[in-house]
């Protein structure tokens, strides 16, 4: 699909916004389009062209491009993908060559949750549930209950549930339901027990 110049010129505004938020620091100031001039050595008067009048990105000499790429803290091809894709593209682009673009505090938030989303399962794959503690405190409940125990075991149909955590197999979310419901507590510690 060939890129129509409106779409250059306002994928080509939106890099210059995301070079004036990169040079404001961490990115919840902008710098003035007079500091971004400095910055890219150009004229005030050819921001103000880049950001408002529809400036073509093709035609920028290379050095105002690498001075972009710089002010942006992305790589020159980046900026590249950026006009031909839009900026989720880019930053899959930037992402892949092994450096981080400079993200909005937003961003850094939803990077920090997918990680200790990802470390969280981890941890599950790798330490898995606690069963001893699980066993044992079945094993107290039983001894407690007595009969009473062995009747709601069959009357919550809980007889599966129950021997596969004896045994220390894999249990499903609906194992761990119907054991919580059987011996009446929250197993979340046995469950993660990390």
């Amino acid at each position: 699909m060939e890129l129509d110049d409106q779409t250059t010129y306002r994928r080509f505004a939106e890099i210059c916004q995301y070079a004036q938020r990169a040079l404001g620091g961490d990115g919840s100031r902008l710098v003035t389009q007079r500091e971004l001039a400095e910055s890219l050595g150009c004229a005030p008067t050819m921001v103000t062209r880049y950001l408002h009048s529809g400036a073509d990105f093709f035609s920028l000499k290379s050095r105002t491009i690498v001075a972009l790429a710089r002010a942006c803290r992305l790589e020159p091809g980046t900026l590249f993908v950026w006009i031909e894709h839009g900026r989720e593209k880019a930053m899959e682009y930037q992402r892949c060559l092994g450096a981080s673009p400079m993200a909005s505090s937003l961003d850094l938030a939803e990077e920090l949750l997918s990680r200790m989303r990802e470390e969280a399962k981890a941890k599950v794959a790798t330490n898995g549930p606690d069963y001893d503690g699980l066993i044992a405190f079945i094993n107290q409940e039983r001894q407690q209950g007595g009969l009473f125990f062995t009747r709601l075991t069959e009357s919550l149909n809980a007889e599966h549930a129950l021997a596969a955590a004896l045994e220390s197999q894999l249990l499903t979310d609906e194992d761990w339901e119907v054991l919580a419901r059987l011996l009446d507590a929250d197993l979340r510690r046995f469950r993660f027990p990390f």
